[in-house]
C-alpha cells in the first residue's frame, strides 16, 4: 500500500482538509517504512515552501506549454470554417483544480463549438498551483484567451483567409498584451526591430498563436495599429492635432506612409473601417492612389501591394494619433 492509499484510508478529523491533501501529495518524495509513513508525510507538509507564512500569490498554471493545441480544433467548426477569439472566465479552487461549471464565455468567437470546446478543455485539463492569501489557499477567477484559427494554413496559400487570420491574431495580441503590441507598432516599418518586437509580442500571449506557418510582420503590425486605433481613438478625428509638430520618419517606408495619411486622413481612416480583402477595402484604397506618387521618397524602392498599403495606413494612423495626443502644441 502506498502512502497515498494510506492517507485515503486513515482520517484525522482534527486536521484541516489542506493538511490531509498535502500530506498525501508529499508521499512519493519521502518513501519510508510503513510504520513511519504518516509522520514523514506530516513533516514534509510542514516543510513545504508553498505555504510560507503570510505568502500571497495568484494561481499559476502548472503546465508550461499551451493549453489548447491544433488537435483540439472541433471537427464541426473545421467543417464550417469557423474561426475567432474566445475569452473565457473560470474559477480555480483551493485545490488548484478548475471548479466544474464555473467557466463562462466573456468574449465569444461567434462559434458555439469553439466557445464550448474552450470551456470543456480548461475544466478537464487545467491544473494550477492554487492562489494564496496570507499563506492560505483561496479561490481565484482566471481569464484565458484562445485564438482559434484553421490549423496548418500556409502563408499566403489563401490570401483572403490568411489576411483575416492575421487581423484576428492582431486583435488577440492587443486584447491580451496591449503593451508589447504597441511596442510592435512603434518600431520602424520593415526593420529587424519590428520583427523582433513581433516575436516578443507573440511570446507574451501564447494562446494567441495562430497556426500560420509564416507571419509577415509588417502586415501584422498594420493590423495591430488598426486595432489599437479603434480601441483608443474610436470616434476621434483622424487629422493630426493642430499646432503639433509631425513625427520624424525613420526610413523611406515611414515617410511615405505618413505622407499618405496626412494628405488625406479621412480616406486613410476609411481604409481601416473596412474588412480586409473586401470590395469596400479595394475602393477605400483606390481613394489613396493619387497620393502614392507624390509621397514616394526619392531614391526609395518599394514593392507596394494592397496588403502592404493597408499596413502602412494602419501604422501611420495610430502613431500619428498617439503623437498628437501626447505632444504639446508647438509655439507660434
Amino acid at each position: 500500500m502506498s502512502i497515498i492509499d494510506l492517507c485515503k484510508e486513515r482520517r484525522h478529523p482534527h486536521r484541516s482538509t489542506t493538511s490531509r491533501r498535502l500530506a498525501c501529495r508529499a508521499g512519493p518524495d519521502i518513501i519510508a517504512p510503513m510504520r513511519l509513513a504518516l509522520a514523514a508525510a506530516l513533516a514534509a507538509t510542514l516543510a513545504m515552501p508553498a505555504l510560507a507564512q503570510g505568502e500571497t500569490r495568484p494561481a499559476e498554471r502548472i503546465a508550461a506549454k499551451g493549453l489548447i493545441t491544433a488537435a483540439d480544433y472541433p471537427d464541426k467548426a473545421l467543417r464550417a470554417d469557423e474561426q475567432g477569439l474566445t475569452s473565457i472566465q473560470f474559477v480555480v479552487g483551493e485545490d488548484g483544480k478548475v471548479v466544474r461549471g464555473s467557466c463562462v464565455v466573456a468574449v465569444t468567437s461567434r462559434s458555439v463549438y469553439l466557445d464550448r470546446a474552450a470551456c470543456e478543455i480548461v475544466e478537464r485539463r487545467s491544473e494550477f498551483r492554487p492562489a494564496l492569501e496570507n499563506g492560505v489557499p483561496v479561490r481565484e477567477t482566471k481569464v484565458l484567451h484562445t485564438l482559434w484559427t484553421i490549423p496548418d494554413l500556409p502563408m499566403p496559400a489563401e490570401p483572403t483567409l490568411a489576411r483575416r487570420m492575421l487581423n484576428q491574431l492582431a486583435s488577440c495580441l492587443v486584447h491580451v498584451s496591449p503593451a508589447p503590441a504597441a511596442a510592435l507598432v512603434d518600431q520602424p516599418m520593415g526593420s529587424a526591430g519590428q520583427s523582433a518586437a513581433a516575436a516578443a509580442a507573440m511570446a507574451t500571449a501564447p494562446n494567441c498563436n495562430s497556426y500560420l506557418k509564416a507571419i509577415p510582420h509588417l502586415q501584422l503590425a498594420g493590423f495591430v495599429g488598426e486595432n489599437l486605433m479603434q480601441n483608443r481613438f474610436r470616434g476621434v478625428g483622424p487629422a493630426l492635432g493642430a499646432g503639433v509638430a509631425p513625427l520624424v520618419a525613420r526610413n523611406g517606408a515611414e515617410a511615405m506612409a505618413q505622407c499618405i495619411v496626412r494628405r488625406d486622413p479621412l480616406a486613410a481612416r476609411a481604409v481601416i473601417d473596412t474588412v480586409a480583402t473586401s470590395e469596400a477595402e479595394a475602393q477605400a484604397l483606390a481613394r489613396l492612389t493619387p497620393h502614392l506618387e507624390p509621397c514616394i521618397v526619392e531614391g526609395t524602392t518599394l514593392r507596394l501591394h494592397r496588403a502592404t498599403l493597408r499596413a502602412f495606413v494602419g501604422i501611420a494612423l495610430y502613431r500619428d494619433a498617439v503623437h498628437a495626443a501626447e505632444a504639446k502644441p508647438t509655439a507660434k
